[in-house]
């Protein structure tokens, strides 16, 4: 049986993917800096740049990889791994 390689996909090339294939409905993806921003908006959260409306909040980079698969732009092969990791091989 064949062992199916994972590709590795940084979590910053996972953000730019998911915010090139959002920007069609107006939103982009942001990663929360301080304590009470993610005390009340999780790691990650969804806003439309162009309102300052925010989508969807409390999002962890599961749910992102989940999100990017779902919208077609991390393919079944690919991995995420962390930025310390990525260009490394």
């Amino acid at each position: 049986m064949t062992k199916l390689i994972k590709y590795p996909v940084s979590e910053r090339a996972l953000i730019q993917r998911l915010n090139r294939a959002l920007a069609r409905d107006e939103l982009q993806v942001k990663k929360t800096r301080g304590r009470r921003a993610f005390s009340t908006l999780g790691e990650y959260f969804l806003i439309n740049p162009s309102t300052h409306v925010i989508g969807k909040h409390n999002l962890s980079l599961d749910d992102l990889v989940d999100m990017a698969k779902d919208r077609g732009v991390m393919a079944k092969y690919e991995k995420l791994v962390s930025d310390e990791e990525g260009g490394e091989q």
